[in-house]
């Protein structure tokens, strides 16, 4: 064996370790795939690096979790185009609530370069949805119009509030209290 080689050459730690890294991958990959196919009504064949390479179905997916989140994509056969929907979905991604550590680099997907990177993408954005959907919506809700006025004229109909009675002792206690506060603005 040449010098080359044995530097080169791992010791049964690292191909160890580098099986175990190849088998997660494949469960991670394998929960990606599940989780777009489920989502997007779709059923991947290839790859998932062909079937992503263009962006579309990303983008697609972004825009299942949160319409409008991606305006427009591009259909055309060209590089840039491509590159181009990969990063409106990590910009959609982002707009999710993903934060850069858990966005791949467009070239990741592009030039599969990092798919293991792309995948925990996918499976991130995963997570996050499944959250957004256990959680109530915390949006606020108007109140009908008719409870407004009933509102106003419950408070029309009452001129006076409330006099709140103090004792004499929670008197002296404010009383020192804003003393203290007095002394301490010199």
């Amino acid at each position: 064996m040449s010098r080359q080689q044995i530097i080169k050459s791992k010791n049964g730690a690292d191909l160890q370790y580098d099986k175990m890294k190849l088998e997660q991958y494949k469960i991670d990959e394998e929960d990606a795939i599940n989780y777009l196919n489920t989502t997007l009504d779709v059923f991947l064949t290839e790859p998932l690096h062909q079937a992503l390479r263009d962006g579309v179905l990303l983008c697609n997916l972004v825009n299942k979790i949160q319409p409008g989140t991606v305006k427009q994509i591009g259909y055309k056969d060209l590089s840039f185009v491509k590159m181009d929907n990969i990063s409106r979905f990590l910009q959609g991604a982002k707009k999710l609530g993903l934060n850069n550590a858990q966005l791949f680099e467009t070239i990741d997907l592009f030039e599969a370069k990092d798919m293991t990177a792309v995948v925990h993408t996918i499976l991130s954005l995963s997570r996050l949805s499944e959250k957004q959907q256990e959680e109530p919506s915390q949006e606020l809700q108007t109140p009908e119009p008719h409870l407004l006025t009933d509102s106003k004229v419950e408070i029309e109909q009452t001129d006076e509030l409330p006099e709140t009675q103090t004792s004499e002792t929670e008197e002296n206690d404010l009383d020192k209290v804003i003393i203290h506060l007095i002394s301490m603005k010199k």
